[in-house]
C-alpha cells in the first residue's frame, strides 16, 4: 500500500481495545470475536475509525508470541474487511519487530503501532535507521508512538521530519520530546496523520 492508501485508512479516532481473559488469564478468543462484531456494527468502521489490537492499553506488551497473532487474526476475520485493524508492536529490536510485523501483515492488519525499542539507547539518527528498515520491510501502514516520557522512548519532531521518505510511516502519535513544542510536528502534517 502507498501512503495516502493508509492515511486514508488510518484516521478518525484509534481505539485501544481491551484483550478479554477468561477466569485463569488465558485470552477468550470467542469474546473478542463478538466484541469485534460489536464494535463493527456500532460504527468502528473504515475510513472513520481503527481498531487497535494488542496495544499497549489492550495488554499487548503481556500478550506472548502465541497469543497475539492469534488475537490478530481474531479480530481481522470477526471484522470481515469492514475495519481498519492496527496492531501494536512495542519495544522490540530491529529483527523481532520486522518480523512480527510480517507476521502481523499476512494476518491482516493494515497497519502497526509501533513504539521506540525503549531499552536499546538508540540515538536520533538509530531511530532512522529502525523506523527506515521497518518501513522497507513491510507493505502495511506504520504508526509511530512517541513516547519521551519513556527513558529512549522520545523521538524528536526534527527526526519525524526526516522521515518523509519512509514510504510506510503513514501516522505519528504525538506528544512532544523534551525541548520540542506541540506545534512543531505540524511541519509535517501534509505527510503523515497526526
Amino acid at each position: 500500500m502507498k501512503r495516502e492508501e493508509i492515511r486514508k485508512l488510518i484516521q478518525g479516532p484509534i481505539v485501544a481495545v481491551p484483550t478479554p481473559l477468561d477466569d485463569e488469564f488465558k485470552v477468550n478468543y470467542g469474546k473478542m470475536a463478538d466484541l469485534t462484531e460489536w464494535w463493527v456494527e456500532n460504527g468502528l468502521v473504515k475510513g472513520t475509525s481503527v481498531i487497535k489490537v494488542a496495544s499497549a492499553m489492550g495488554e499487548g506488551p503481556q500478550l506472548s508470541d502465541d497469543e497475539w497473532p492469534d488475537l490478530l487474526r481474531t479480530v481481522v476475520q470477526a471484522a470481515n474487511d469492514k475495519a481498519a485493524i492496527v496492531c501494536g508492536i512495542h519495544y522490540k529490536d530491529t529483527k523481532r519487530v520486522t518480523e512480527d510485523a510480517k507476521r502481523a501483515q499476512d494476518l491482516g492488519a493494515i497497519g502497526l503501532q509501533v513504539s521506540p525499542p525503549i531499552f536499546h539507547g538508540l540515538s536520533q539518527d538509530d531511530l532512522l535507521w529502525y523506523y527506515n528498515n521497518l518501513s522497507d520491510a513491510i507493505d502495511i501502514g506504520i504508526l509511530i508512538y512517541n513516547t519521551p516520557w519513556m527513558s529512549g522512548g522520545a523521538i524528536r519532531a526534527e527526526t519525524f521530519h526526516k522521515m518523509a521518505d519512509f514510504e510506510h510511516v503513514a501516522a505519528i502519535k504525538w506528544s512532544p520530546s523534551e525541548g520540542d513544542e506541540y506545534e512543531d510536528i505540524f511541519k509535517s502534517a501534509h505527510v503523515f496523520n497526526v
